[in-house]
């Protein structure tokens, strides 16, 4: 297996359908819809780059091109801000295009998180890399995936945030079978993982911890990746190539990472999302704080 060296480079899978957030999903991906301003991309680069990272592939499908467009420069758009008093807004934007070096990769078909991994292995190499889903926003004092670069530095190998789940949740989870460890720096924080399955039916349910959307991976799980099959439902999953990864002596490591997490992908999770971003958003979260206090009391909202 690879020795430890920097992780440079972040993956976010941003290909998928959002069958989860129909119907507004048909024109605009998930990971475009704004959390009060800003869309939940932003956020999860936002993370990357806090973390230390350089380059921010995105694996897209051709249908989602906002994406590209939000995070190139626009400079026409930013000399009319300019010049018209709003240098503050201009600015703002100029940020964007060069918060890391940011590349784009195509996903054909939406074929699981495994398949979009796997086709941006030539921009990945041969280096360790993060991966971080982008329905999944993590609010966090130290970026949830630097909590797992500093845990890699101390574990070789794979690196998965975790956390206990409720086990009605488990069907939508990755879920993880994990023993502790001797390190006691790292008591109750990693765990060494045994097993790992993908949405075990009730009943089945090995563990609760579940696997949370972040990750650092070894280059080795690029050839697992290219080893195992596809699902019956056709998708190629990173759980399964993680597995074949363990069989063959790597060795994974789960981290119980700290901060509050987002499903963006859901429902409920967005609104959730939404509320808690925009009462700490410093224009309007004075009077949302208001309006929710006057919601909560039965009383009528004033505009």
């Amino acid at each position: 297996m690879s020795t430890r060296r920097r992780i440079r480079k972040a993956l976010i899978p941003a290909a998928g359908l959002g069958l989860r957030m129909l119907p507004i999903t048909k024109a605009i991906s998930k990971e475009m819809m704004p959390l009060v301003d800003t869309p939940v991309a932003q956020y999860v680069v936002n993370e990357a780059v806090a973390s230390g990272i350089e380059t921010v592939i995105f694996v897209i499908n051709d249908s989602r091109m906002a994406l590209e467009r939000h995070f190139s420069p626009a400079p026409r758009l930013e000399n009319l801000l300019a010049e018209s008093g709003r240098a503050r807004e201009a600015e703002s934007l100029r940020r964007l295009s060069r918060l890391a070096e940011i590349r784009f990769v195509r996903q054909p078909e939406p074929l699981g998180v495994g398949h979009a991994i796997a086709c941006a292995a030539e921009e990945i190499g041969d280096e360790p890399f993060a991966v971080l889903l982008a329905d999944n926003v993590i609010d966090a004092a130290v970026p949830c995936i630097r909590q797992l670069m500093d845990a890699y530095e101390a574990f070789p190998g794979c690196m998965v945030a975790g956390r206990r789940i409720a086990p009605a949740l488990s069907s939508s989870f990755g879920i993880l079978l994990t023993e502790p460890i001797a390190n006691p720096e790292w008591k109750d924080r990693v765990f060494r993982v045994m097993d790992l399955v993908e949405k075990p039916a009730a009943g089945t349910v090995p563990s609760d911890f579940g696997v949370y959307g972040r990750y650092v991976l070894e280059p080795e799980i690029l050839s697992c990746l290219a080893s195992i099959g596809r699902r019956a439902s056709g998708e190629i999953q990173l759980t399964d190539a993680l597995s074949l990864y363990r069989r063959e002596g790597g060795a994974i490591h789960m981290l119980q990472f700290m901060g509050d997490h987002y499903d963006t992908g859901d429902k409920l999770g967005f609104v959730k999302a939404t509320i808690a971003f925009a009462c700490k958003h410093p224009e309007i979260a004075p009077r949302l704080r208001e309006y929710l206090r006057e919601l909560a009391a039965g009383e009528s909202p004033r505009d």
